[in-house]
């Protein structure tokens, strides 16, 4: 399970039912650690978001991909998914540290 900006995400199925049940919260959705960063999927296993996580940089983007396609990535996030992720609170140096607490909590 990793947290990114107060909103947890599960590796699997039974982190994400367990934590229906949890007093400090249920899950937003899944992660999926890749090579480059993190990919952040909705409660549906759908992809929202990609984290990226490079030697020098780490900042989030919105990203989807459709069955059996490849994914795709927008250069910065959306206003839908900053609100999504309470990212829009946030100024651009917050949403960096979110973006490397996310990145630590799975290498």
């Amino acid at each position: 399970m990793i947290t990114f900006n107060g909103n947890k995400f599960a590796k699997t199925e039974s982190e994400f039912t367990n934590s229906l049940f949890e007093s400090d919260g249920t899950c937003f959705g899944y992660y999926r650690k890749v090579n480059g960063g993190i990919k952040l999927l909705d409660h549906n296993k759908e992809l929202f978001a990609f984290i990226v996580g490079r030697k020098y940089e780490s900042f989030i983007v919105s990203a989807t991909q459709k069955k059996g396609e490849r994914a795709r990535y927008m250069f910065s996030t959306s206003s839908i998914d900053d609100k999504k992720l309470g990212l829009d609170k946030l100024d651009y140096s917050e949403v960096i540290s979110a973006c490397k607490h996310a990145l630590k909590q799975v290498s």
